[in-house]
């Protein structure tokens, strides 16, 4: 791993020469306006100088050196301002003057020194003083660039370090010692000065960066909205010619009103004409009996006056041929449907008022089988009496049971063919249309009157569409069928596909007579087509495609590689922390971030073919590359900084991590199956790193992956059959030397290896799931055994458990601990709870909640291996926490190491001051442990003390320690 990391620290190389010089352009820039403050104190200094020595030098040199001094920082500034406003001067130049500068203003110091030459102690101390204080305001004024803070300060105290010398003697050594260490401070100050202000400007450097990578966000913006603003200009041109389309349309049907208008006056005319000729049929009554007679016509007269019917036919069906009207009524009513004979005696009645000017209505008389048949009565009235009634009535009466069930099978069938979901057309043996269905309007555009005549060239004579019609007329001359799709065109223009299905009608003669046409719109099926296909294939939530199609496309991306022998790298990136997202904020927060995640990778990898959706958190790359491995580690590299990048959610921002697996074509494998495990084991390896890193794939991993597999299993059979131990190391109170607690350790006895210590199996139960029940079997020996040592009289000696982030997020903690500090009897107060920092920062409020839950019962809290996480402190004094326990890490050291020593001090004064008590882990010397008792601590914890301790031995220890 170490030089996978070397790789991609050179392959970042001209990154970072990028951003050495923005950041020397920033820390001149800076220093530009930290001078204005000292250049104004070196001129007052210089006057002081000038007062005090006046009578030591002539006045010419003193005045000289005065207006020098007033010189060079005007001079200075003014190259500030010009360097800042000059774009072509190098910064290795700018730097160079700007250095210059500096030394220039200390050897002025330096001359003036050497021109003086003080004698008198009371000279050298003020001459000492003078300079010793410009050069401590140097480490601020010239904080941001270091090389001008050294050439100043090697300029200025030059002159007094060579007086010093020059004038040595045994009186003047301490003062030497003195300024010696006075000078090696001075440049340590400087340093660590310069060290805050360089992480302050890159700090402010990055903020700048993003502010543009806003600006230039908004600059976007507005473009979109400048193209929403056109898309709405569009839309409201598109009305007005809908609005025109409209009043066209009214002008229409002003106009076939009018041709109704008309044709209604003809029809008057025609009905004026029919009353007439009826007038002539009724004279020629006689001469056509007999005719009606041969036609089965009946023909029927009813005397109002003589109350008598007579009808010449159907006998059988309606009695009498001649009758009294009670009696055919009576007999006609019993023999009619119900609902006819109300509809018939309703429109006899309505003629006899005059509101007819004929009878004529249909009825159903019942057979003897109890079958119906149709029948039709037409009939006038031909004469009236003096009071306007009529009192004769002729008719005509005839079997129309056969046109009635035509003329509903035509109904019904003009029902069919006008809602049908399918458009029909039928055409003439011309191909022009006759009639078209409803559906065919609704789908072309086209309306009955705009078709009715024409041919489907007449409507579109597209050269395209001339063609299709003309295979369709070939096929149609061999057989009677032809369908196919084709794109056919709507009245308004647009295309859509079509399925066609024409069948050829012939006449009795054989001779084609129709074409019987069936339309079937397939753009909605198309599209559901489609719609199906992007779900099979694509990612519904990031628009990526999906693991199916990303496998079949990195199959063909391999053969292609074994073809053209270009490598191809297989990434697979793991989204760190995404469970912990989904559950504290949601789903929908979660959803965010793979929208986020797919839209940064996306960017990263534009030149690549697929970037796929693999799982749930899990996306997958695959790109041909060179044969230098350091474009995909600056492509790992770069995608781990774009992932980086906050993003907001629920007014938070989040920062995201990834761990990014890597394996290489043909270089590892070239089998696609061995490929994809091979990138997974080099995921698991950066997930096991910690996180937020890539991992090439290398060989050893496949044997660490069989090793993990074995060890996974041995894990669920030592939880099964008790191989688990539970081991005690004591902690030493400094006051008073006793044993006042002790860390339960959790250690696995298997039957094999021996004693195998948490760090080669903790890592795998956190993965596994299994850390739960191993932290509840910790948890409650560790409670029994302290309440046991208690019952022996050993005192009230505290247990400490580590607790992981798993135990105290899973549901049911709190109902376990309160159920197992009620099981053991054991007073909450003598269980202290350890936790991580970085425990502490996943989702701070609910963690502080749950932590003040836990402190209400009692059981105090404990922060392990402080100082090694990125805890901020003005989060720590919110926790309700009682100890903190410094990492040994800055313990080992703490005697040879000033900065070890330095930290652990700020420590256990920090702690102190928040009434925290403070234990140091991992003290092995005497040396160490006074150095603790010195600043206060409180306990310690180590080889010193004690080495993990099984029951009994803690037991003999304790008995040792109460004896």
């Amino acid at each position: 791993m170490q030089s996978t990391t070397a790789t991609v620290n050179d392959s970042t190389l001209p990154d970072f020469r990028s951003g050495e010089h923005q950041l020397l352009k920033a820390q001149l820039k800076r220093l530009a306006v930290e001078s204005k403050a000292f250049y104004t104190l070196s001129l007052l200094a210089s006057l002081v100088v000038v007062i005090t020595f006046w009578r030591h030098l002539p006045s010419w040199q003193t005045i000289s050196w005065l207006a020098l001094q007033c010189a060079l920082p005007l001079g200075q500034l003014a190259f500030y301002s010009f360097i800042a406003s000059n774009r072509q001067v190098s910064m290795r130049l700018k730097s160079l003057f700007t250095t210059a500068g500096a030394a220039l203003s200390g050897l002025a110091w330096s001359s003036i020194f050497v021109a003086i030459d003080p004698i008198s102690t009371n000279d050298q101390a003020l001459l000492f003083c003078l300079l010793a204080s410009l050069a401590v305001y140097a480490t601020a004024a010239f904080s941001a660039y270091i090389p001008a803070f050294i050439s100043f300060t090697i300029a200025i105290l030059m002159a007094p370090f060579a007086h010093l010398i020059h004038n040595y003697d045994l009186s003047h050594s301490n003062l030497i010692f003195v300024a010696g260490l006075f000078s090696v401070f001075l440049c340590y100050s400087a340093v660590r000065i310069n060290r805050s202000t360089v992480v302050a400007l890159k700090y402010r450097a990055d903020k700048e960066t993003l502010i543009d990578n806003l600006t230039h966000s908004m600059t976007q913006s507005d473009q979109l909205n400048q193209e929403l603003i056109q898309e709405v200009q569009q839309r409201v041109t598109a009305e007005l010619k809908l609005k025109r389309a409209h009043e066209q349309l009214e002008q229409t049907v002003d106009n076939r009103t009018q041709e109704l208008q008309q044709t209604n006056h003809l029809l008057e005319q025609e009905m004026a004409l029919h009353k007439n000729t009826t007038k002539e049929l009724l004279n020629s009554q006689n001469r056509l009996s007999k005719s009606m007679e041969v036609s089965q016509l009946g023909l029927w007269e009813w005397d109002l006056e003589n109350d008598c019917i007579y009808h010449s036919h159907f006998h059988k069906l309606f009695g009498s041929s001649n009758t009294t009207t009670t009696q055919f009524l009576k007999h006609l009513k019993s023999h009619t449907h119900p609902e006819d004979f109300r509809a018939a005696r309703k429109a006899l009645i309505e003629h006899m008022r005059g509101n007819t000017e004929q009878y004529l209505v249909r009825y159903r008389i019942r057979q003897e089988n109890g079958s119906w048949l149709w029948f039709e009565d037409s009939g006038q009235a031909v004469e009236w009496n003096e009071k306007g009634r009529a009192t004769r009535i002729l008719g005509t009466r005839r079997e129309v049971t056969q046109v009635m069930e035509h003329t509903e099978k035509l109904r019904l069938g003009n029902i069919v063919f006008q809602n049908t979901t399918e458009a029909i057309a039928i055409l003439d043996r011309n191909f022009k249309f006759i009639t078209v269905n409803n559906s065919f309007i609704t789908m072309t555009g086209y309306e009955l009157n705009e078709v009715i005549g024409k041919t489907s060239v007449e409507l579109d004579d597209s050269v395209e569409k001339l063609e299709t019609l003309k295979a369709i007329g070939r096929e149609l001359a061999h057989n009677d069928l032809w369908q196919g799709e084709i794109t056919d065109y709507r009245k308004s223009g647009s295309a859509y596909p079509m399925w066609l299905k024409i069948n050829l009608v012939r006449d009795s003669s054989g001779l084609p007579s129709h074409y019987i046409c069936l339309l079937s719109d397939l753009t909605a099926r198309k599209e559901i087509d489609r719609k199906l296909r992007y779900l099979t294939h694509y990612d519904k939530l990031t628009g990526l495609v999906n693991r199916d199609l990303f496998l079949d496309r990195l199959h063909t991306s391999m053969q292609h590689s074994h073809r053209t022998e270009t490598p191809l790298a297989l990434f697979l990136i793991n989204l760190d922390r995404f469970k912990l997202i989904n559950d504290t904020f949601g789903h929908g927060a979660g959803d965010k971030v793979l929208r986020t995640a797919a839209e940064r990778l996306s960017q990263v990898f534009s030149d690549a073919d697929t970037v796929s959706r693999y799982n749930s958190d899990e996306f997958a790359i695959a790109i041909e590359y060179s044969d230098d491995i350091r474009t995909i580690q600056a492509k790992a590299k770069r995608a781990i900084e774009l992932l980086n990048q906050p993003v907001k959610v629920a007014d938070k921002e989040l920062i995201l991590s990834a761990s990014i697996g890597i394996s290489l074509t043909p270089t590892h494998t070239k089998d696609m199956h061995t490929l994809l495990n091979q990138a997974e084991l080099a995921r698991n390896q950066a997930k096991g790193m910690g996180g937020n890193v890539f991992y090439l794939f290398e060989e050893h991993l496949n044997d660490s992956s069989a090793e993990r597999l074995h060890l996974e299993n041995e894990l669920h059979n030592a939880l099964l059959k008790n191989q688990f131990e539970v081991f005690y190391q004591p902690k030493q109170n400094l006051k008073d030397n006793c044993i006042e607690s002790a860390e339960a350790l959790i250690r696995w006895n298997h039957p094999e290896h021996g004693l195998i210590p948490p760090v080669k199996f903790i890592p795998l139960a956190e993965q596994t799931g299994l850390i739960n029940k191993i932290g509840e079997f910790v948890l409650r020996t560790a409670c029994q055994q302290a309440r046991w040592w208690s019952l022996k009289g050993f005192g009230d000696i505290k247990v400490s458990v580590n607790l992981s982030a798993q135990q105290l997020k899973a549901d049911g903690f709190m109902s376990l601990l309160t159920s197992i500090l009620k099981e053991t009897n054991l007073e909450p107060e003598r269980l202290i709870l350890e936790i991580t920092e970085s425990l502490l920062m996943d989702d701070v409020e609910a963690t502080i909640r749950q932590l003040q839950e836990i402190r209400d019962l009692g059981v105090g809290l404990s922060i392990d291996d402080f100082g090694t996480g990125y805890s901020s402190l003005s989060y720590l004094k919110r926790f309700p926490i009682d100890i903190l326990k410094i990492d040994q890490s800055f313990i080992k050291e703490i005697n040879t190491n000033a900065d070890d020593a330095a930290i652990t001090k700020a420590i256990i004064a920090m702690a102190h001051s928040l009434d925290l008590r403070v234990i140091a882990e991992g003290v092995e010397t005497e040396e160490s442990r006074e150095f603790l008792r010195d600043q206060n601590c409180d306990l310690i914890q180590g080889y010193l003390v004690s080495r993990p301790l099984t029951n009994d031995q803690m037991q003999r220890m304790l008995a040792n320690f109460a004896a």
